[in-house]
């Protein structure tokens, strides 16, 4: 069961690719949510400084 070295080599340029796209997509999912809860955060914040306490 012999593969080819110009198959192996394209199979894993593909999974390079496939994981770069992974870990990428994973960073903007953690980079947007942090991002919301940031804006949670200073909203309550703010709040609480209105309010005096």
């Amino acid at each position: 069961c012999d593969i080819s070295p110009a198959v192996e080599e394209s199979d894993f340029w593909k999974f390079e690719l496939c994981t770069l796209l992974l870990g990428l997509s994973s960073y903007a999912v953690v980079y947007l949510r942090q991002r919301k809860l940031d804006k949670r955060l200073m909203e309550k914040i703010n709040k609480q400084i209105a309010a005096g306490i």
